[in-house]
């Protein structure tokens, strides 16, 4: 059996597609600043901070349940500790603050409709050993 498209039964625009439901990210801007400071021949200390624009627009809300990229602001800072033979101790803390998004007209009427509401916030902590010549 073929299906055919035709003005009585049109193929709705594909997930994803430009005028289709999907995830809607575009293009964002982000503002960074970054320290990084020697404090001795071993220590090196490091502090930052980021500024972004949000990747999808309200009515985008509902696909992004699954990847809620809402947050706007984050700080980190960092330490790496140099030992001998090139070996070294990478410590790192990032915290994103908390953003919520109001969803507009982002559940269909189809499917009953209303906002589907974003909330996010982050904290992560990583440590890591490296070596190299």
């Amino acid at each position: 059996m073929n299906f055919i498209a035709d003005a009585d039964f049109p193929i709705p625009p594909l997930l994803g597609a430009n005028n289709g439901p999907g995830f809607g990210w575009h293009d964002i801007t982000a503002e960074k600043l970054g320290f990084d400071f020697k404090l001795s021949p071993k220590l090196t200390l490091r502090a930052g901070y980021n500024h972004s624009g949000l990747p999808f627009d309200a009515s985008q809300n509902l696909f992004n349940v699954l990847a809620p990229a809402v947050v706007q602001e984050h700080v980190t800072a960092g330490a790496s500790w140099s030992l001998q033979n090139g070996k070294g101790i990478n410590i790192a803390y990032q915290h994103a603050f908390e953003k919520t998004f109001g969803g507009v007209n982002s559940i269909p009427a189809g499917f009953g409709g209303g906002e589907a509401n974003l909330r996010m916030y982050q904290d992560a902590i990583s440590l890591s050993f490296g070596w190299g010549k």
